[in-house]
């Protein structure tokens, strides 16, 4: 059974699977106009193909535990990733479906706000994503498995934590 089709401006929804393999079983039409994931990508995958760097690691984890145990879970704002890796602000609630599985309703019209703002000093200010020669570093030492970088002539010129208790060298000795 398919997901109806859903107006722009309403909240998209995708039908999960439960438990520690969950994946993405139906999406609705309005998923790949809000995410870019074409459907046919998206189905067999898990709800983490909308979560990156910039994803709050406590909102995560409550999304994914609620797929993975097929429990109810309020509406808490996540900043997602678009297919081709823009982030965006949206409400992600997760609800039984009845049949075994769960509903996730994503709605990126709820209100979030478009910039995030940190007090410092008694101020606000805009947190500004880093550049991207600052990104990798970042990326890299968030990944769950060791990484190295090297350059052309082989030596490690970046290397995350994993990868440095993987060979028994402390991060610094590495590059």
């Amino acid at each position: 059974m398919s997901l109806e089709a859903r107006a722009a401006n309403e909240p998209v929804l995708l039908r999960l699977s439960t438990g520690f393999d969950s994946a993405i079983t139906d999406v609705d039409t309005g998923f790949s106009r809000l995410t870019g994931w074409p459907r046919e990508e998206a189905l067999g995958q898990t709800v983490a193909i909308l979560f990156g760097p910039w994803s709050d690691r406590a909102a995560v984890d409550r999304v994914t535990r609620a797929v993975e145990r097929g429990e109810d879970l309020e509406p808490l704002p996540v900043k997602l990733y678009s297919y081709t890796g823009n982030v965006f602000d949206a409400m992600v609630a997760v609800a039984p479906d009845g049949a075994g599985g769960v509903t996730c309703r994503l709605d990126a019209n709820a209100g979030v706000a478009e910039v995030v703002h940190r007090a410092s000093d008694d101020e606000s200010r805009d947190v500004v994503a880093p550049a991207p020669d600052r990104l990798l570093p970042v990326l890299i030492e968030i990944l769950n498995d060791g990484v190295a970088v090297v350059d052309e002539d082989e030596r490690i010129v970046a290397a995350n934590g994993v990868f440095a208790r993987m060979v028994g060298h402390a991060p610094d000795e590495l590059v």
